[in-house]
């Protein structure tokens, strides 16, 4: 386990520390990161998060937050206790008063499909509780992580834990597995039907055995990918009329339209977000080398 980037700042308005270390070595590919972090701000603040093809496990060791789908902002969840975020179609948003600590494990849904032993579309766009799936296992596992005075400490709690489940957990079939991987690096810009017949599945059962062991169809998936792909050149300085052709949208107005559609945001208005000149920006993104969350408030 090596921490891959700490970012701490102190001002009039606050202290924050966010620390983000890669897992253990037989878990890398599969557990994307660990993210630590400690708020203590004079004021609440409120995040926006984008469809980043991982499943987030939130283990909450002070202060609550507040997550809502964008979909449904009328709804929220009051994460009072461990909480696994599924695979996301949409953005959602979270909310804390100013104070918060704990510590985020994000995954891919080949990792989370192993872990939890759920079929992952039972927690695709949802905040389930962490003791639906792991029972008792739950509150132990964050005890463990509370007693430890590090994040290293806490970073290699989660290691011992994970290597385990993962060890006794569920596997991809063959066909998922080899699909995932083509979506992965094509950036989403496959056909779906033409994806199945290289499988030798029907595409029916394609986006069935998805469902069950991803989260997302193979086309939703796809979206989530090619979103992913034209943020961060957008986000890099990338022409928008460029960063569409070679994202795989149409044109510029369909790239613009799936960006509001699965941000909440416009272009103009997520890249304004994501030039915030408050420093807390800087640590804003969940996932290193990703574009995944802007801050609203």
């Amino acid at each position: 386990m090596a921490t891959h980037q700490a970012i701490r700042w102190q001002g009039d308005t606050g202290t924050y520390e966010v620390v983000w270390a890669a897992p253990h070595q037989r878990l890398r590919g599969q557990v994307l990161c660990y993210r630590g972090y400690r708020v203590e701000m004079t004021s609440g603040r409120t995040r926006l998060e984008v469809p980043d093809g991982a499943v987030s496990v939130l283990l909450g060791l002070g202060g609550n937050l507040r997550i809502s789908s964008t979909a449904r902002p009328d709804v929220a969840h009051l994460c009072t206790s461990p909480v696994v975020t599924g695979m996301r179609s949409c953005a959602w948003t979270a909310s804390h008063s100013g104070r918060l600590y704990g510590i985020e494990v994000l995954m891919t849904p080949r990792a989370a499909y192993g872990v939890f032993g759920v079929p992952l579309g039972e927690l695709t766009d949802r905040n389930v509780e962490l003791g639906d799936l792991f029972g008792r296992g739950a509150m132990s596992l964050l005890e463990r992580i509370a007693w430890e005075p590090t994040w290293s400490g806490r970073f290699r709690v989660l290691d011992r834990d994970l290597l385990q489940r993962m060890a006794a957990g569920r596997r991809w079939v063959p066909q998922v597995e080899w699909a995932w991987r083509v979506l992965r690096d094509s950036h989403g810009m496959v056909s779906t039907a033409g994806l199945a017949a290289e499988a030798g599945v029907s595409l029916r059962h394609l986006e069935g055995r998805f469902r069950q062991q991803v989260g997302l169809s193979p086309k939703t998936m796809a979206r989530v990918l090619r979103l992913q792909r034209v943020l961060r050149l957008l986000d890099n300085g990338a022409p928008a009329g460029h960063a569409a052709a070679v994202s795989g949208y149409h044109d510029q107005s369909h790239m613009c339209r799936e960006i509001k559609a699965m941000t909440g945001q416009t272009v103009g208005g997520f890249l304004v977000l994501r030039g915030s000149v408050r420093p807390e920006q800087s640590a804003a993104d969940r996932v290193p080398r990703q574009v995944t969350s802007a801050l609203l408030k």
